[in-house]
């Protein structure tokens, strides 16, 4: 057997109760039973006939699976795709002895268990255990212990994957190793599925959002020696428990697992909510000190039984009810919600970020651990304000006072100026949990390992192209098939470009030109492939199918009536999915189940099945189709194209105009941003804007409601000084406000920083002595790239400044040649005095920028040292008046 009989049994038992729920809603959406010969050529639970031709263990490891997974994975993904995550466990419940000692659960969350994030689904345990296990236990230098294996598992995944930058799409673990890169999310991805492959339980582990610089991370910890121990993804180094992100984590307010299943393990567990069929784990004090923190809702709001009130769109109260997955407000039958959703939340990225959503007792309180930096307690109710936890160490308690209330713990804003609140924002201090660390061999085996890492990787992935676009760059057919094909290509991201399937594009098109859109082929908005973040699909055939020919037709001369098609065949079960996951157009119409932001995503597919050009608003995620004629000569949509959504409540009949007097200044996600704040007891949503400033001026349509315009800067010390003004946007009118900004003073741009070893070294190979007893200026160039020459070029322009302080200034390449770069020459012989080295050790960079909290790739590095060697300030890459700036430092 596979766990225990008793388990088993049960497993099996969960299994027919979940399918036999779920039918119900498949019954819904009128979905036929299928027989077992195409059981599995669709989406859906696998039939019995299908289940009984598997061997006993692997039956009940995909039954385990299907038990437990989010419904949008049991309607996406067909039975033979969950077989290689059935199979891979099985194998090592009977083939590893450390793997068979796990206790059942536990074997099944972490090792067995398919899903780690938010990434599409594809086969890749068996892939990676063959790889695995000949490097594991074939050799005569095989890994003896569970940490080295963990440590070697590493090492093999920085060979074949690296991290890049992209869009927040998750891809599978398999197209990441297939391409070879991706985002710290994917990363993690990628090695807890080569660490479950192995047989060594893994999880990921993120912070939501940093509180002392903008941006996230996620990581890995595996189960080691009886206990949770961490490492960077793709990251290796020689012993667990360090990483770059350490000092980052221990300046975090929460860092979160995930478990989709409900075994006993969690017991050990301090929960901090869930999301759907998805248990939240708290993880902070693996990583830094923690406070409790106590919240009460107010005991009269808590007796009046409106604590889970929320207003109609009228603006009268009436009790909360369960309308929409991201609905999380409760009733019981009968009675007032006592119990409200609180969100835990920080600045970040120009709004206040949500790191976990938690639900009050009956008594209105809840408790939690977290950091000891500023925490801004949003309770999803009309009846409650919100409420500031200082920050602060010690354990504390926050009051929720009725709205129009006195809170105990008020909002720490104060007047700023014609509208602005002004709220000072304090970010955690640093109090690390510390580990072993490596010793100066084992960093420089470390090193010399990423680097012929870094070879093999690219050796191997160097002509890497997905066959979808392969098919797509190369076939050949007739003009209105090219034309297609080209449409096709031009609505696919960069990163759908590196893992679309040949046979989904194949199909696609094969669908989109039978449906006689011929004249359309050439409008992204009717062909495209791609619609929202959704995995690919063919859901233009599927789609097309469900609708049949009448409802098409039907739906091409009333656009307006396909947001009632969707509501009436789609509705949502929170409980049984994962937030985070869009289901696909042709599931979310077999199951009847999806999520709000999945339905979007089908009202576009069904109206570019009716040949209706219709798109995903960048803004907010709303769907929405282009008016009939608005389009350019070619059928591309014009500059002035009108769209309409399909949600008439979501038209943009109101309009925001910004205005400031230096563009320069004022960056989308970095020192503004602009939320929408909901009336229904829903969580605020962040706007996806981009800068479109003309002549100091932006215009921004809304739906009208209420928002909250925040502008923020970001203190190196990781505080932030934060403006916010509060706005009613109502229909057929406009606001007009001008951007307020405060500056920062020179003296708050200081710290104090512990210096990483730096090793430099001047033309002739001699050591640079560290020269203590003065001020010193650092930076580390990037020589020929754009914000090393604006740094460069402030320079020169501000020579007699420069001039003064040129003995105090030390420019740092990684390579000697790079001196000789034809503007850093210039600045060298402008200024003699300026020492100009090279790094000994240009990996060192890393480690030094991480410690100042700033990103590797954002160069120029600019660092200053005080007289005992301690760095008090840092910058990466560039901003207008750096250079100007660094002139105060220097001579304060």
């Amino acid at each position: 057997m596979l766990f225990t009989e008793k388990m088993d049994l049960q497993v099996h038992n969960r299994f027919l109760e979940r399918r036999g729920r779920l039918k119900s809603c498949m019954a819904h959406a009128g979905m036929k039973e299928r027989s077992q010969a195409d059981s599995c050529a669709l989406t859906g639970f696998p039939s019995d006939g299908y289940l009984e031709g598997l061997d006993a263990d692997v039956r009940t490891a995909l039954e385990f699976l299907y038990a437990w997974m989010p419904v949008s994975d049991v309607m996406m993904y067909p039975a033979e795709m969950y077989l290689d995550f059935a199979r891979r466990g099985v194998w090592l419940r009977k083939n590893r002895s450390q793997v068979a000692a796990l206790p059942a659960d536990f074997f099944g969350e972490y090792v067995l268990f398919h899903r780690v994030n938010n990434e599409e689904i594809r086969p890749c345990r068996e892939l990676f255990g063959e790889q695995l296990d000949r490097r594991l236990y074939e050799g005569t230098e095989k890994p003896q212990t569970e940490e080295e294996r963990a440590l070697e598992i590493n090492r093999w995944a920085a060979e074949n994957g690296t991290y890049h930058s992209d869009d927040i799409r998750t891809i599978s673990a398999e197209a990441f190793y297939s391409r070879g890169y991706g985002r710290c999310g994917e990363e993690s991805v990628f090695v807890v599925n080569a660490m479950r492959a192995a047989g060594v339980p893994a999880r990921q582990v993120y912070a939501p959002w940093w509180a002392h610089t903008d941006d996230n991370h996620a990581w890995v910890e595996v189960w080691v020696s009886g206990r949770w121990q961490f490492l960077g993804a793709c990251e290796p180094q020689s012993v667990l428990n360090q990483g770059w992100f350490n000092r980052a984590s221990s300046r975090t307010m929460l860092v979160r697992s995930r478990a989709y299943t409900k075994g006993a393990f969690l017991e050990d567990e301090d929960i901090i909510g869930t999301d759907g069929c998805v248990t939240e784990c708290n993880q902070t004090a693996r990583y830094r000190e923690v406070r409790k923190i106590q919240v009460q809702v107010a005991k009269e709001v808590i007796a009046s039984g409106q604590a889970g009130r929320k207003p109609d769109v009228s603006g009268q109260s009436v009790p909360a009810q369960s309308v929409s997955a991201r609905s999380l407000t409760e009733k019981k039958t009968g009675q007032a919600e006592k119990a409200v959703v609180v969100e835990l939340q920080v600045y970040n990225e120009g709004s206040w970020k949500t790191l976990a959503r938690k639900k009050t007792d009956e008594d209105g309180q809840l408790s939690f651990s977290a950091g000891d930096g500023m925490l801004r307690i949003h309770p999803l109710s009309s009846a409650l304000r919100d409420a500031f936890l200082q920050a602060g160490s010690g354990d504390a308690e926050v009051m929720l006072a009725a709205e129009g209330g006195s809170p105990d713990s008020p909002n720490p804003g104060s007047d700023y100026d014609e509208g602005w609140q002004q709220i000072e924002y304090a970010a955690p201090s640093e109090k690390p949990v510390f580990y072993p660390q490596a010793d100066a061999g084992q960093r420089k085996a470390d090193s010399a390992f990423l680097e012929r890492a870094a070879e093999i990787r690219n050796a191997r992935t160097k002509d890497w192209e997905a066959a979808g676009t392969a098919f797509l760059r190369t076939a050949s057919g007739t003009p209105e098939q090219e034309l297609a094909r080209k449409t096709v290509l031009s609505s696919l991201s960069e990163k759908d470009l590196t893992d679309c399937r040949e046979e989904i594009v194949r199909r696609h098109l094969s669908a989109v030109l039978e449906n006689g859109f011929g004249e359309k082929c050439s409008d992204p908005e009717v062909f495209g492939l791609r619609i929202g973040n959704e995995v690919l699909s063919s859901w233009f055939e599927e789609v097309s199918a469900f609708l049949g020919k009448e409802r098409i037709a039907y739906f091409a001369a009333h656009p307006e009536e396909i947001r009632d098609f969707v509501n009436s065949h789609v509705h949502e079960q929170p409980q049984e999915d994962f937030e985070e996951l869009l289901m696909t157009p042709g599931a979310a119409l077999r199951s009847g189940v999806c999520n709000q932001p999945s339905r979007e995503v089908l009202a576009v597919a069904v109206a570019r099945v009716c040949g209706i050009p219709a798109r995903i608003r960048e803004d907010d995620g709303t769907a929405e189709y282009r008016v009939s004629g608005s389009r350019s000569e070619k059928g591309a949509p014009s500059v002035q194209a009108e769209y309409l959504p399909f949600d008439r409540s979501r038209r943009e009949t109101s309009c925001l105009t910004l205005r400031t007097d230096d563009e320069a200044d004022v960056k989308y996600e970095t020192t503004w941003g602009l939320t929408r704040l909901s009336d229904k007891g829903e969580p605020d949503q962040f706007l996806s804007l981009k800068d479109n400033w003309n002549h100091g001026r932006m215009d921004i349509p809304l739906v009208p409601g209420r928002y909250c315009l925040v502008t923020a800067q970001r203190l190196p010390n990781g505080n932030a000084h934060v403006l916010e003004y509060h706005i009613r946007a109502e229909a057929d009118k406009k606001v007009d406000i001008r951007l307020k900004i405060q500056q920062i003073r020179p003296e708050e741009m200081f710290v104090s920083v512990d210096m990483p070893p730096l090793h430099l070294r001047e033309d002739n190979g001699e050591a640079v002595r560290q020269q203590n007893g003065k001020k010193r200026l650092y930076i580390w160039l990037a020589p020929g790239q754009e914000p090393t020459e604006h740094i460069l070029n402030e320079m020169l322009d501000n020579e007699e400044s420069y001039e003064r302080i040129a003995p105090a200034i030390s420019l740092i390449t990684d390579i000697p040649a790079q001196k000789e770069q034809r503007l850093v020459r210039k600045v060298t012989d402008r200024f003699p005095s300026i020492q100009c080295c090279y790094a000994e050790e240009p990996s060192e960079r890393e480690m030094l920028m991480r410690s100042f909290y700033l990103d590797p790739g954002q160069l120029p590095f600019i660092f200053v040292t005080d007289r005992s060697g301690h760095g008090i300030f840092s910058a990466g890459g560039y901003q207008v008046g750096t250079g100007r700036l660094l002139i105060q430092i220097m001579n304060l």
